[in-house]
């Protein structure tokens, strides 16, 4: 049976463009239509910017994850998905000593970077499904009856 190739989904790119549009034309449309006043002090009209682009920021994350995971799904052998894993793995480890050791600052902010790095690094990761794993949806239906004439037939 033959699959047609997955297109990325680019929708959730035009989407994150137009939230970002919307976000930066928020303020200087916004104080046409509503007073300087509100638009200071109301707390929602003053996140909306900030929600508008780290919504964008997460559909473009998405983005990339689908598409890396469509180039990538069944063509990473076992073992570089497993030493890929656990070098992401043992960043996350480091990255949390690093925080919170108590003895050098610097490695308070080497620490941090690495686990932020390693942890979005594992999420992109986990969305990749290595050669020879197949999942249930792969193997098909299986007739009762095909089952039990398959059983009968076994010594």
């Amino acid at each position: 049976m033959n699959k047609k190739p997955v297109r990325p989904p680019f929708v959730l790119l035009i989407i994150g463009a137009a939230l970002i549009v919307i976000g930066q034309l928020l303020n200087p449309v916004g104080g046409v239509f509503i007073p300087k006043e509100t638009l200071e002090t109301d707390i929602f009209l003053l996140g909306v910017p900030f929600l508008t682009i780290f919504i964008a920021i997460l559909l473009a994350f998405i983005f990339f994850i689908a598409t890396l995971a469509q180039i990538l799904n069944y063509k990473v052998s076992r073992r570089v998905y497993g030493i890929v894993e656990t070098a992401i793995l043992t960043g996350i480890a480091l990255g949390i000593i690093g925080m919170f050791q108590p003895w050098v600052l610097a490695a308070y902010s080497y620490g941090f970077t690495v686990l932020l790095v390693s942890t979005l690094a594992f999420i992109v990761w986990s969305h990749i499904v290595p050669q020879g794993v197949h999942h249930k949806s792969d193997l098909g239906a299986v007739s009762v009856s095909e089952f039990e004439s398959k059983a009968k037939d076994a010594p």
